[in-house]
């Protein structure tokens, strides 16, 4: 209730906004689909397993891109049937990419730390649940940090190139600026506070795959109570705000 879908036609047309682009997966052809309202002449895209389609978006779309397999009923659009738009979204970027974004700011759910790969004694096998969430983690929020990634070693490469004064002024390829904003807190662990608020339905379900500790990342899933999501934005809005010369810097640059 709280986003003018109704509006996004004037907006458009008044050039307030350029274009709401929303993913979401097609279970039968295992595309994922890239929903997009903007002006007419906008030019959509195929690529492998990925194409843009022109539409108005209502809240369907929005229901089926955040459709998460084996816990939410797929969501029918025009004969279709579609699921979580991470599932074949290998390169989230890419429609901002295709409708000619030239700055990007990407918004990450999971806490940064640092890489370690160090050895430990013996440990427990790991339950159900835990690697029900590093699967939940590999197929919904992998690939946006691994797109971040390949931009930044793509920028690299062509500021490099643009130094050596070699360029092509026939390249398909050009340098994209980006902010990286990722929580500073662990959704997961604030989650387990509001374990109580998930319905018993869910809580039993939950028991069932293993210890309350590792069930966090599928409860941060599972989880639409407004209190949890009111913190969400909290935190959000205060990570927002320390991230806000970077996106100052992005405005500023040419």
């Amino acid at each position: 209730k709280n986003i003018p879908l109704h509006r996004a036609r004037e907006l458009i047309e008044n050039k307030s906004l350029k274009a709401l682009a929303v993913t979401a997966t097609n279970y039968y052809t295992s595309n994922a689909v890239t929903f997009v309202q903007a002006d007419s002449s906008t030019e959509m895209w195929k690529r492998k397993r990925r194409v843009g389609e022109l539409t108005d978006i209502t809240v369907e779309h929005l229901m089926a891109s955040s459709a998460i397999p084996f816990f939410f009923p797929s969501v029918e659009i025009d004969g279709r049937h579609f699921g979580d738009g991470c599932l074949r979204n290998t390169s989230p970027i890419s429609p901002a990419v295709q409708m000619g974004a030239d700055k990007i700011i990407a918004i990450g759910v999971r806490q940064e730390t640092e890489v370690s790969e160090q050895k430990h004694g013996p440990r427990a096998v790991p339950s159900i649940a835990h690697i029900s969430g590093v699967l939940l983690d590999a197929v919904l929020l992998d690939s946006i940090e691994l797109d971040m990634v390949r931009l930044k070693r793509i920028n690299e490469i062509l500021d490099s190139v643009k130094k050596d004064e070699i360029v092509s002024e026939q390249t398909k390829y050009r340098p994209l600026r980006a902010v990286w904003i990722s929580p500073t807190e662990d959704i997961g662990a604030i989650a387990s506070s509001y374990y109580r608020r998930l319905p018993k339905i869910v809580r039993y379900m939950l028991k069932g795959l293993g210890p309350d500790a590792q069930t966090t990342d599928i409860v941060s899933f599972l989880l639409f109570d407004p209190t949890f999501c009111s913190r969400l934005i909290e935190l959000g809005y205060h990570d927002g705000i320390k991230a806000r010369e970077d996106v100052l810097r992005l405005y500023d640059s040419h």
